[in-house]
């Protein structure tokens, strides 16, 4: 998996009833899976960190971006630092799962062919006597 990053060149903001919208694509669509590991990033994080905004959620099905809503005038620097140390955080982890079903996959592929092996081997016993 390549990892998922901002693409901060695509940030745009809007007004909205409570404060400011931002809506910011990524370089590539994020697999479904990465967004998993980017909602536990954020419900790992404290309240405190998130006080500039209220909340945030995905662009697109598989996500494109980020959407987040309720930003403060004042809250630029912090928000981005949040969401690159959350997009790193998901990147890391949605990596070490990946790595995980590769490697449960190559398991289930070395026991097809084990297995492949002994029914040869026992067809060949049987068809020969021994």
């Amino acid at each position: 998996m390549d990892p998922v990053q901002i693409d901060w060149d695509t940030a745009d903001v809007d007004p909205v009833e409570e404060g400011f919208r931002l809506r910011v694509h990524f370089h590539d669509q994020a697999p479904h899976y990465w967004w998993s590991a980017f909602g536990a990033a954020l419900q790992a994080s404290s309240r405190e960190e998130a006080m500039g905004w209220h909340s945030i959620r995905a662009l697109g099905d598989p996500p494109e971006g980020l959407e987040v809503n309720g930003i403060g005038d004042g809250a630029v620097a912090a928000l981005r630092g949040f969401l690159e140390k959350k997009v790193a955080q998901a990147n890391s982890e949605a990596i070490r799962a990946e790595e995980g079903r590769l490697a449960l996959n190559r398991r289930r592929e070395e026991r097809q062919d084990e297995t492949r092996q002994t029914a040869e081997r026992l067809t060949e016993s049987f068809r020969s006597g021994s």
